[in-house]
């Protein structure tokens, strides 16, 4: 009775590594989810079960077995997270879709997690051929009222299909109709498509990445992130004039980052147009005189 392990948060709240800083720094903190300690599945997905925390010299399956002789049969997971964990060794994209996207579903968080889960593994910028089932699914995602999965399912038509006229006719309608929510949605559309982008550049596929964050700005044209990140990925596929127009465009909404300068000389340079490197550092220099990089940078273009 006196244990730690007899208080409500000790089962329910443990104090947890964060999982993104691996195990080099310390860092724990307790999971707001207030989740059922279920010893097998919890390490399954590597999270440390709380039993583990008090009964470290037990195994995983005597822990089970002890929460099955305490509790009997626990509730079940949501529907919606089963249909995750169901799908993970799941390759057609059909099947995964009648798996993941529940649009009956009352979870929010479990469909923007599944939703996430298809979007990355089946979904790619403009598919010729998209099955009609899937887009009607997609569809009725995105007349939720939540305003993270509608934005979630608008971003996946756009990225899917969004060349395709009738969807863009949809899209368009739909952002029409969105009154004070619009830039809401706009903001989480453009946020999450960009970011698929970054994660095709992470893969390699230039083109991709390209086409991702282009359909970006079609959102959101006033991010300058995004037309950094269009920017890098045109440099890195060598399209350095196309590349030059978008850190252009970035530098007109973030003056003040060196980093879009640094980018735009050297673009310059590669292309000849020296002079024009010369002009973008002295604009950085007369931001930040003191910036030595740029100094040695500009003093190396003008005795060249």
């Amino acid at each position: 009775a006196d244990s730690t392990g007899n208080l409500c948060t000790g089962c329910h709240m443990p104090y947890l590594q964060h999982q993104g800083l691996g195990h080099e720094l310390v860092f724990a903190r307790s999971d707001h989810v207030i989740p059922i300690p279920r010893p097998t599945f919890d390490n399954s997905i590597g999270i440390e079960d709380a039993c583990t925390k008090c009964h470290r010299d037990k195994s995983i399956q005597w822990l089970q077995a002890k929460t099955d002789e305490w509790y009997g049969k626990l509730k079940p997971h949501n529907r919606v997270i089963e249909a995750v964990l169901q799908s993970m060794n799941e390759n057609n994209i059909s099947a995964a879709a009648d798996t993941l996207l529940q649009t009956e579903s009352n979870h929010t968080i479990g469909q923007i997690t599944a939703l996430t889960i298809f979007i990355k593994r089946f979904l790619k910028p403009d598919m010729s051929s998209l099955d009609h089932g899937i887009v009607d699914k997609l569809k009725k995602m995105s007349l939720n009222d939540d305003v993270d999965l509608k934005a979630l399912a608008l971003m996946s038509l756009h990225l899917s299909k969004g060349s395709d006229p009738t969807i863009r006719s949809y899209l368009l309608q739909t952002l029409q109709s969105l009154g004070q929510r619009e830039n809401a949605v706009r903001r989480r559309w453009s946020l999450s498509i960009d970011f698929m982008g970054t994660l095709y550049m992470g893969e390699g596929n230039l083109d991709y990445a390209i086409l991702a964050h282009k359909k970006a700005l079609e959102i959101n044209p006033d991010d300058g992130f995004t037309w950094i990140n269009l920017g890098n990925a045109l440099r890195a596929n060598k399209q350095y004039l196309a590349a030059i127009d978008a850190f252009k465009e970035a530098l007109k909404i973030k003056p003040y980052m060196t980093f879009i300068h640094f980018q735009l000389a050297g673009l310059y340079n590669i292309t000849g147009r020296r002079e024009d490197a010369i002009h973008i550092l002295r604009q950085l220099l007369i931001l930040e005189p003191d910036n030595q990089l740029a100094r040695r940078i500009l003093s190396q273009l003008e005795s060249s």
